[in-house]
Parts: C-alpha cells; structure tokens; sequence
C-alpha cells in the first residue's frame, strides 16, 4: 500500500478482507495476506514490490498507480504468468 500503517489504511483492510470472507476466503485457513507500507516513498514501494515478488504469491494487490507501477516493474523479472 503507497498509504502509512495508520487508522484509514486499517479501515480498508478490514472492508477488504470482510469482503474476501463473504467470498469464501477465510484468513488461517485457504489465505495469508503479508501487508507492506511504503508511506508514499517511491523508492520504498519498488523495493517493497520487489520483496513481495520474490514471495511468488497467487495474488498481488496494489493500493495506488505508483503501487500498482512499482508491483508491474517488479514481476516482470520473474517468470511465470504475472498480469
């Protein structure tokens, strides 16, 4: 997330894992989120995306454009089926 660890981020983590949840999803069980904050710092969010691509996950969701650009960079070195 391009936002800080603070009370807004929480409040849309929790309406995005609640929404997971109504689809089935259940943290512990069939998924693990690993969060990361880059607090607006572009130079944070490659090296975030770059850890969270070396993770291989199933899915990788990004917050903002710079998020999002930053996650694209960094998959793009990796083989497999990123989109």
């Amino acid at each position: 997330m391009g936002l800080a660890d603070d009370a807004e981020a929480r409040g849309r983590l929790m309406a995005f894992e609640q929404g997971l949840e109504r689809e089935g999803w259940s943290l512990g069980q069939n998924l693990r989120i690993e969060f990361r904050y880059a607090e607006g710092d572009s130079v944070r969010m490659q090296a975030l995306a770059k850890e969270l691509a070396e993770l291989r996950p199933d899915c990788i969701v990004g917050h903002s454009t710079p998020v999002v650009t930053a996650l694209m960079q960094a998959t793009r070195t990796l083989e497999g089926d990123f989109r």
